[in-house]
């Protein structure tokens, strides 16, 4: 799986959701105002329930209701989240759960 290049927006959920994926690459894309359902609740993007190995890169994520700008959950691991441009969650920009995954060079 590969989304790259979007512009994703005004979405009343997470903007992009990912459960149960492995080797996927996210990058690229531009993001704002998604979460829109309910304020502090969702996220920009959101690994849920065992996203494995997965690539994170160079996403602008502007949160206007997201509760997080990423959102690594449950037994996720092992995944990457590089270069993103993270800002304006509700309550924190990444969150990264897994043991073995890398959250580096990222700007919040």
């Amino acid at each position: 799986l590969i989304i790259s290049g979007n512009h994703i927006f005004d979405n009343e959920t997470d903007g992009i959701y990912l459960d149960n994926v492995e080797y996927s690459v996210i990058n690229n894309n531009q993001m704002r105002e998604n979460g829109e359902a309910t304020t502090d609740t969702y996220a920009g993007i959101h690994l849920n329930d065992t996203c494995l190995r997965n690539v994170i890169d160079g996403n602008a994520i502007h949160c206007d209701h997201e509760k997080y700008g990423i959102l690594e959950d449950d037994d996720s691991n092992h995944n990457i989240f590089s270069n993103n441009s993270v800002n304006g969650a509700d309550t924190t920009d990444i969150v990264v759960v897994g043991a073995n995954s890398l959250d580096d060079n990222n700007i919040t």
